[in-house]
């Protein structure tokens, strides 16, 4: 069986997920192919270079989304593979759009996972009607839709999409890096609350600067924020020695941060999944976030965390400051076990590799 991935940007959760895909396929008698941003091509490490179709992508343009269809298109039908797998949404949008052209040669199986569906967005409902409209009218050219949580699918169904076409398959992740490093944080003894994402309106940090000003008394607690800067905060806020900003850092980077960690802080305002929470999890990191989108499918309420309610700020700091370092640490083996019986990768992998080939019969 030959599979092609393709997606229009990775850097984040989708090179997370296509790294292990592709990094199990290309160990089968399976061929895989990788249609990825030359420029990100450091996002896929362990992915064999043979793999790879990169194509030019200085940002989302003109330019830049030509060169992605006319490289899909090139690979599509010199290769002929048997199933595509598109990633994310640009690439869903624009991939599906020539497949009527794939189709007159020949009649790939098409898998579509958006990573979070478009009219999941916190935007106006006119907006959400147009993108449902969108992902209604390709479906029809898609074999199966992958949701990434029960809340995913859920909203799926209500705006429209066929259940029939959809499946439900949790992300995953591998299993965690060994950790030998001393604490990375500036203030070990400290409660070291950690964000990882980008600084943005979804990931919501304009609330992690919030809880930040409700904690700027508590001398005890100090918190890291680790990547990409957008360009709503060209210039981020400074709070003295209360905020520490990291950047960008891969994943391997990541990993002593998340283990030495007190409890990472996922204000966001949406999520299709939560991958940063099952991520931290595997360290054994509780995770304190919204009651909000796929979180409480992935985070147990006063087990492996906690939620609360949206927009209710002050109650992040309250639980903050209410509970100790001990306390946080009692969390840490029930948050692993949570990952490790329902977020490995290697569940993601077989069910994905189940659909190729229930697709393909």
């Amino acid at each position: 069986m030959k599979i092609l991935h393709v997606a229009e940007t990775i850097k984040g959760g989708v090179a997370t997920i296509m790294r292990q895909l592709v990094m199990e396929q290309q160990d089968t008698e399976d061929e895989v192919l990788c249609i990825v941003p030359r420029q990100q091509l450091s996002e896929l490490v362990g992915v064999r270079e043979h793999v790879l179709s990169p194509f030019n992508r200085t940002g989302r343009n003109t330019m830049s989304l030509f060169l992605l269809l006319f490289c899909f298109l090139r690979v599509v039908l010199n290769k002929k593979p048997d199933v595509i797998h598109l990633h994310s949404s640009f690439a869903g949008f624009l991939c599906r759009l020539a497949l009527p052209i794939i189709f007159v040669f020949y009649h790939p199986k098409v898998i579509y996972c958006p990573h979070a569906f478009a009219f999941l967005m916190d935007i106006p409902v006119y907006k959400k009607r147009v993108y449902a409209f969108i992902e209604r009218m390709l479906e029809k050219v898609t074999d199966k839709t992958i949701c990434v949580s029960e809340y995913e699918y859920r909203e799926a169904i209500k705006w429209g999409l066929n259940p029939e076409r959809l499946v439900i398959i949790y992300n995953g992740v591998q299993d965690p890096l060994i950790v030998t490093q001393k604490s990375p944080y500036k203030y070990a003894n400290k409660k070291n609350i950690l964000f990882v994402g980008r600084t943005d309106h979804q990931k919501g940090f304009d609330h992690v600067l919030n809880i930040t000003n409700l904690l700027s008394q508590n001398e005890d607690i100090h918190i890291t924020v680790i990547g990409d800067y957008v360009i709503e905060y060209k210039s981020l806020p400074v709070y003295g020695e209360k905020i520490t900003y990291i950047g960008w850092l891969k994943y391997e980077d990541i990993a002593p941060y998340f283990f030495h960690a007190t409890v990472l802080l996922m204000p966001s305002r949406w999520e299709a999944f939560g991958l940063v929470a099952v991520e931290a999890q595997s360290y054994g990191l509780p995770v304190l976030a919204f009651e909000r989108g796929s979180l409480p499918e992935i985070i147990i309420n006063g087990v492996t965390g906690f939620l609360v309610d949206y927009g209710d700020i002050k109650g992040f700091s309250t639980v903050i400051c209410d509970k100790n370092l001990d306390f946080w640490k009692t969390m840490s083996e029930r948050s692993y076990d949570n990952y490790s019986k329902n977020f490995k990768s290697c569940f993601m992998t077989q069910k994905v590799s189940s659909l190729y080939r229930e697709v393909i019969k």
